[in-house]
């Protein structure tokens, strides 16, 4: 079985709950990224954020 680990705003590895969870566990899981496209309209976007995820 494959766990999905899905990420929409933050995508810190650090101190992600659910990373560490699964990485304790020793499970498998693949990591799934949804480009939304209401960040890009947020007044909280940044040029940066898009650069970095794009």
């Amino acid at each position: 079985m494959i766990n999905i680990v899905y990420l929409k705003r933050d995508l810190r590895f650090v101190d992600n709950q659910l990373f560490s969870l699964v990485e304790q566990k020793n499970l498998d899981y693949r990591i799934i990224y949804i480009f939304d496209h209401f960040l890009l309209e947020s007044d909280h976007s940044d040029i940066r954020h898009l650069q970095f995820v794009y």
